[in-house]
């Protein structure tokens, strides 16, 4: 799973709400890693400081990126890891006022926020 993060995003605001999470973390780099500790689900966020367009073909937007972070779970932890990744959008979401897109392999869509909030638009993943 990939969260492409909109630019004026912070390190710092993404590293706060991991931190208030059930995680294991450690900054490498300015970049943000770690795992989930409940589904071992890990997580790796990378700060660019050269915006770059949103890859997630299927929605025009009119912000670029400055945040893209990815999510790596087995098949076997899929339930739990996906309720990692849908709580850290809803905590993310409701401390920082940047638009993001949460899409697997940047073809398929599963939560936006934008102007008009949050919104899961797709099913959970199927392992």
């Amino acid at each position: 799973m990939w969260i492409e993060i909109e630019t004026g995003a912070s390190m710092q605001g993404i590293s706060s709400t991991l931190a208030a999470m059930d995680t294991q973390m450690e900054p490498i780099d300015g970049d943000a890693s770690g795992f989930f500790n409940r589904s071992h689900c890990q997580f790796i966020f990378r700060y660019d400081s050269s915006p770059e367009e949103v890859l997630v073909d299927v929605v025009e937007v009119d912000w670029r990126v400055g945040v893209r972070g990815s999510f790596h779970y087995r098949a076997d932890s899929l339930h739990e890891s996906w309720r990692d990744i849908v709580d850290f959008a809803r905590c993310y979401a409701a401390s920082q006022p940047f638009k993001f897109m949460l899409s697997f392999q940047f073809e398929t869509l599963y939560a936006i926020r934008d102007e008009f909030g949050l919104r899961f638009v797709g099913p959970m993943p199927e392992g």
